[in-house]
């Protein structure tokens, strides 16, 4: 995420909820999940740019707004790096400076949902539920749809992981609905739109529907390959959802495949996690 003159809608930070973890524990660290919109620089470096970028912020006594535009920059990079007490406190001193400003409710908005997905990842649902709701507020407020169905798909990650199926159900369609027909407007929200399905496919198969639930999986399979390269921390979590559907309908040989290059490409993505710190 980077820094520009003026002060641009915040990208949300839309992990792709990994519900395997839910059924049998976690299976790699809780943060793994990096950004959609995550720079290629190394966390290490931009924490240190952005560092750099609050002090002189402060020095030249910029706006609220802008400041917490910064916090909430450094928050993301702390997230990315998979340090959790760091991202919170970053997240939090974001929101007090947006707060004071009301021409940042949009960003506002999407400070409260990255922040939801931290409180989620630590498995804080109740905590990540309160935060998404008045994100969702918000966004109702502002009008945007497709800002509205980003919220959507983050109350179903709630519901999934609550276990509550249907309303899982129900959240992620109508996120996927909503952002499938804005697909000509020239939207960037394919991440958004992946984690529908990755939800809707979990929501799918808990519910006896797994032929659906492959289905889905399918489609973010192929959504994904298009959008993303080869190896990419969101090709991982459809292999898992997909692993996950094909398990449910009884293709054993496939979903043991599907859920090792899952899993192989998280422990990469861990490793060189670990290297850049």
């Amino acid at each position: 995420m980077r820094i520009r003159a003026l002060v641009p809608l915040l990208v949300p930070k839309y992990g792709l909820f990994l519900f395997i973890a839910v059924l049998t524990g976690p299976l790699f660290s809780p943060v793994a999940a990096q950004s959609m919109s995550a720079s290629a620089v190394e966390p290490s470096v931009r924490i240190a740019q952005e560092q750099r970028m609050i002090r002189e912020g402060e020095q030249i006594k910029l706006s609220a707004g802008k400041m917490g535009y910064l916090w909430a920059t450094l928050a993301s990079s702390y997230h990315d790096a998979a340090d959790g007490e760091k991202a919170l406190a970053a997240y939090e001193r974001a929101l007090q400076l947006l707060r004071k400003d009301s021409a940042d409710r949009a960003n506002y908005a999407t400070v409260l949902d990255n922040l939801g997905a931290l409180y989620l990842e630590y498995g804080r649902v109740a905590e990540s539920e309160s935060v998404r709701k008045h994100a969702l507020a918000i966004r109702k407020e502002i009008g945007d749809p497709l800002d509205v169905a980003r919220s959507e798909e983050h109350m179903a990650e709630i519901a999934l992981a609550r276990h509550q199926y249907k309303d899982a159900e129900k959240g992620s369609r109508a996120a996927v609905e909503t952002l499938s027909a804005a697909e000509g407007n020239g939207d960037t929200h394919v991440g958004t739109e992946l984690s529908a399905l990755v939800t809707l496919t979990y929501a799918e198969c808990m519910q006896s529907k797994q032929e659906d639930g492959l289905l889905e999986a399918e489609k973010a399979m192929q959504m994904v390959e298009r959008a993303y390269p080869p190896g990419s921390v969101e090709q991982a979590h459809v292999l898992m959802a997909l692993g996950f559907a094909q398990w449910k309908t009884g293709a054993i040989t496939g979903a043991e495949r599907s859920m090792q290059d899952g899993l192989r490409i998280m422990r990469e993505k861990r490793g060189r996690q670990a290297r850049s710190c």
